[in-house]
């Protein structure tokens, strides 16, 4: 027994000696995220940090180096940036940490990332390279357009609702409260009225809706048009009035048509069937349409008088078709380099022939643009081969500006303006002015424009 209590004795003796020592224990960070996403410039973030952890109790965390507009999501009372005693876990036993926001500013960060306890026994120091990028998808727009041109029951009608946008792609157009007979010519397939990311920039630059048809009732529409993108970061809206006016009362042509004398030269006069006419050299023009009309900018309905006995008895303009033997009456052409809506179809005039377009690509291509078509007929003019690229030199009668100077497509040259007393004289549009290609600055120069003449129609 006297044995037993001595060796006991000695382990308390060694004990007290060397003092009993508990085994510290250092918790282990693993399994970390190694990476997160980029996020992308105004547009809504989120990305989740997590890892394993085999302490008793949560580690601390702090976040430092975030991009603008991204935030620790649930810190600690009174910070910002930091988490203490993190509780938050997954299904799988994960903590994890989010970060959230919608960024303000593109840049490289370096988000760093410190997990620790109170006594620093671990430190685990993890860091993110990311790049807050330039959004591809728009988020903002401004509607450039401020009204819509008044249409008429059966009487072609186009026009363009053009619209500013940031982003690589375009944005979403949807058109509704049309006119009856009015749609959205360049809808995406199988979305009638809208345009779902596939809308290109016209020749001024922006997207663009264009509508066209022919309006089959009379009335006021109030066309309302909505931009957005996909997430709804963008959302705008503007309403546009349209008025559709009835159809013209038909004429009677039992009118008596006034008595007189036939009118000066190179007036425009109208008949008792509506035609319009232009007297030069004791004969009667008739112009193919409005549209024809109209494409001479040295027009105007202001200037139309209704015809006299002496204008009706002149004799009207005829030619004989090439392999012909008979007569045909010659109509004044739309004015060369003109674009006229035939029906549908956009041709552009050029010595005094018709050229279509194969597809929307070559047409805005070469820097045209919808605004500048005219309702016309031209179908007695002779076609020729549909324009289907835009890398060609642009057809004789359209107006080019190369490096500030203005220029009209003649003969495959191109002739300058020299002073825009000269170009207006001609009743010519700066709006129809198409920015010059390699095609074009290759041609010949050859001569320069003179004022125009009263008796002169095109250049």
């Amino acid at each position: 027994m006297k044995k037993i209590l001595f060796v006991l004795s000695v382990f308390a003796l060694i004990g007290v000696m060397f003092g009993y020592q508990k085994v510290a224990y250092a918790a282990s960070v693993s399994n970390i995220t190694p990476s997160i996403a980029n996020p992308t410039f105004n547009q809504s973030y989120s990305a989740r940090i997590k890892f394993f952890y085999d302490g008793s109790y949560g580690p601390n965390v702090t976040v430092s180096n975030l991009p603008p507009g991204i935030t620790l999501a649930n810190p600690s009372a009174g910070y910002t940036d930091s988490i203490y005693a993190l509780n938050q876990r997954d299904s799988d036993g994960y903590y994890y940490i989010d970060l959230t926001g919608t960024p303000t500013q593109a840049g490289s960060y370096n988000i760093q990332v410190h997990l620790y306890d109170t006594t620093h026994t671990f430190d685990v120091n993890q860091n993110y390279s990311v790049t807050v990028q330039q959004s591809s998808m728009p988020s903002s727009a401004n509607f450039i357009t401020s009204s819509l041109p008044n249409g008429t029951v059966g009487q072609p009608y186009i026009a363009s609702i053009e619209v500013s946008s940031n982003g690589q792609y375009s944005p979403n157009f949807i058109v509704s409260f049309l006119p009856a007979g009015i749609t959205v010519s360049n809808a995406s397939a199988g979305w009638p009225n809208s345009i779902y990311g596939d809308g290109t920039k016209d020749s001024n630059g922006y997207y663009h809706a264009d509508l066209s048809g022919t309006p089959t009732q009379a009335g006021n529409s109030a066309v309302t048009v909505r931009v957005f993108n996909t997430n709804q970061t963008l959302d705008i809206s503007k309403t546009y009035s349209l008025t559709v006016n009835p159809a013209p009362a038909p004429v009677n042509n039992n009118n008596n048509v006034a008595s007189g004398q036939a009118h000066a030269e190179y007036t425009n006069v109208t008949g008792p069937d509506g035609t319009v006419y232009r007297i030069q050299s004791g004969v009667r023009y008739p112009y193919t349409s409005a549209g024809a009309f109209l494409s001479y900018g040295f027009n105007g309905w202001a200037d139309v008088v209704p015809a006299t006995t002496g204008d009706m008895a002149l004799p009207v303009s005829t030619y004989t078709p090439s392999g012909s033997n008979t007569t045909a009456t010659y109509f004044i052409p739309p004015r060369n380099g003109s674009l006229i809506n035939d029906k549908g179809t956009v041709y552009l005039i050029t010595n005094g022939m018709r050229i279509g377009f194969a597809n929307e690509q070559a047409f805005l291509g070469l820097g045209y643009s919808y605004k500048n078509v005219q309702p016309g007929d031209a179908s007695f003019m002779t076609s020729l081969a549909p324009i289907n690229s835009s890398e060609v030199v642009h057809p004789d009668g359209t107006l080019i500006n190369d490096h500030g100077t203005i220029y009209i497509m003649k003969n495959g040259y191109r002739a300058g303006f020299p002073s825009m007393q000269v170009f207006n004289s001609w009743g010519l549009k700066t709006s129809e002015v198409v920015p010059a290609n390699s095609y074009d600055q290759a041609a010949t120069q050859a001569g320069v424009v003179s004022n125009r003449m009263a008796n002169q129609m095109s250049i």
